[in-house]
């Protein structure tokens, strides 16, 4: 993530709920004329498959021995968890149960000030571990920590209460309170994801993009060949000052084929090394010769390297019929399927320079906390629209096909469909596919994948790269429950809003429940699907950092 891209960490959080709830309520609600076990100390009779499902558990009586047991149990787990695979990783599952708890601690209290009944606030799902009881309130912890959920009394208007607590359920309240009760929850994750960047780019500091290391030197490159080295940190060529990683790339492109004088900072000392640049394709050249684009480094033409973009012109003119041509793009290597067509005639200037180096992530600058706020705030912005647009790829034709494509051949054990190899080439080779993302990096991932990519981001950045990950992740888990379908919390904001706009003064509406259970069940579904598969893919097949 998410990353995008997306995840599925309120998956299992949302799917809770057969009737139209959302962290706010997931105990399920019988149609009028259900008796329910309530404050008259009745038993429920009647209840359908879904309500049993959302009582599983609910039995026990609350702060027994056995409950005990339980809480040591889930500690005696953590702890060895800590001893045999990590601490770190211990940290960050820990850390994602803090955000679900802060998501419905946001329901919880925003509930409470509007005067709601709350009955329950549990971390988990199914039989109960622990609990105790406050007031009127039973909090604890259940065996499936899989999310959380408060449950406030009277949601909807299938839901039968005791009429003293009539007063006091969601239902009857104005439109402003069950609008901030709602989106509480989301709020809460946006603000911790704000909350922590800040605190990274004021202490650990924000990637700078101007100050960017040397990555990979590309085997046989101009770079190579010069002696650079990863870590070196390129300040300019030929005199002319280079900052992100794109402008030293527009540095290069009226350069190729020429002799450069290239000054670097390695281990503090600032080092003046000669170099003789190579070239790529531009825009001019590639347009004549389709499949390939600009920015391709073309490896062989004819069986041989070609030494300057004149000899490799020459070749493509003083050709017939088709000729082989292989090509490097994005640190895979490519033939065109069927070769090339020719002679082609290409323009005399339609190279660009190339050098052979690819940035490694960007030093850290510590920044006053007015800077970090202001980066924190755009850095939520950035996250927002790009959980936006990976939700919008995920749900399009081609991300379901291809989704579906790897949980199936996950499930046969076949190797994973690949669907970005470029119309017209060929894939033959990866120098080192260490390098390249994992084939199945633009998927979704459950909470597994999550505390993996934690993990990993620890063990490569450390601690300010682990905790921007986690931002993502909580502005990210924000941002997708304020989708206006139910059982998400977007969805409650909407029935909400609705009612409000179809109300007049003493005559209050209030939507059918009943008639948005098809959606709503629809919806669970997707959503349980969701997260069974991405976590099975998470632990079959899972996503790794570059």
């Amino acid at each position: 993530m998410s990353d995008a891209l997306p995840t599925d960490g309120d998956c299992a959080e949302t799917a809770r709920a057969t009737w139209p709830a959302t962290s706010t309520d997931t105990a399920v609600s019988a149609p009028h004329g259900v008796q329910r076990q309530g404050d008259d100390g009745q038993q429920p009779t009647g209840l359908s498959l879904g309500e049993r499902a959302a009582r599983w558990g609910a039995q026990e009586p609350p702060g027994t021995v056995t409950s005990w047991f339980g809480l040591v149990g889930v500690v005696c787990a953590v702890v060895a968890l800590g001893i045999f695979v990590s601490w770190p990783m211990v940290i960050f599952i820990l850390a994602i149960v803090f955000s679900v708890f802060l998501h419905e601690l946001g329901h919880f209290l925003t509930a409470k000030r509007a005067g709601m009944k709350v009955t329950e606030f549990f971390i988990g799902f199914g039989p109960r571990i622990w609990s105790f009881r406050r007031g009127e309130t039973e909090y604890g912890l259940k065996v499936l920590p899989a999310g959380a959920y408060v449950r406030i009394i009277g949601m909807h208007n299938l839901e039968v209460v005791p009429e003293s607590d009539e007063a006091r359920t969601y239902r009857v309240k104005p439109y402003r309170h069950r609008l901030s009760v709602i989106l509480a929850g989301p709020a809460m994750n946006v603000l911790l994801g704000f909350v922590i960047l800040v605190a990274v780019f004021a202490t650990f500091g924000r990637s700078d993009p101007r100050i960017w290391p040397v990555g990979v030197v590309a085997e046989g490159s101009s770079a190579a060949l010069a002696g650079i080295q990863p870590g070196d940190r390129i300040l300019s060529v030929d005199g002319e000052p280079v900052g992100e990683f794109r402008e030293f790339k527009n540095v290069l492109d009226d350069k190729a084929g020429r002799d450069v004088t290239v000054e670097l900072l390695r281990d503090g000392q600032v080092l003046t090394v000669p170099a003789h640049l190579g070239w790529k394709l531009d825009a001019t050249a590639a347009q004549l010769i389709p499949p390939l684009r600009a920015g391709d480094v073309i490896l062989e033409v004819g069986g041989h390297r070609p030494q300057s973009y004149e000899e490799f012109a020459r070749i493509l003119r003083e050709s017939e019929g088709t000729v082989p041509v292989r090509i490097e793009r994005g640190l895979r290597q490519y033939e065109v399927d069927g070769g090339l067509r020719v002679p082609v005639v290409l323009p005399e200037d339609g190279a660009a320079g190339f050098f052979g180096v690819s940035e490694d992530e960007p030093l850290r600058v510590r920044q006053s906390l007015p800077e970090a706020i202001v980066e924190a705030a755009k850095g939520v912005a950035r996250i927002g629209v790009g959980s936006v647009v990976g939700i919008v790829q995920l749900f399009s034709p081609s991300g379901m096909n291809s989704y579906a494509n790897q949980v199936g051949s996950a499930v046969t054990g076949d190797s994973v469909p690949r669907t970005d190899i470029p119309a017209g080439l060929v894939e033959v080779e990866t120098p080192d596919q260490s390098l390249v993302l994992s084939e199945t990096s633009d998927r979704p991932i459950s909470i597994i994948g999550v505390v993996r990519l934690l993990d990993q981001m620890f063990t490569r950045s450390g601690w300010a790269g682990a905790l921007e990950l986690l931002a993502i992740t909580n502005v990210f888990l924000g941002l997708i429950n304020l989708l206006p379908l139910l059982p998400f919390d977007g969805g409650h904001a909407a029935v909400a809003t609705y009612e409000a706009l179809r109300s007049r003064r003493g005559r209050p509406y209030r939507v059918d429940m009943a008639k948005l259970m098809p959606v709503t069940y629809a919806v669970v579904l997707l959503l349980v699907i969701f997260g069974v598969t991405t976590m099975f893919l998470d632990i079959a097949r899972p996503v790794n950092l570059p």
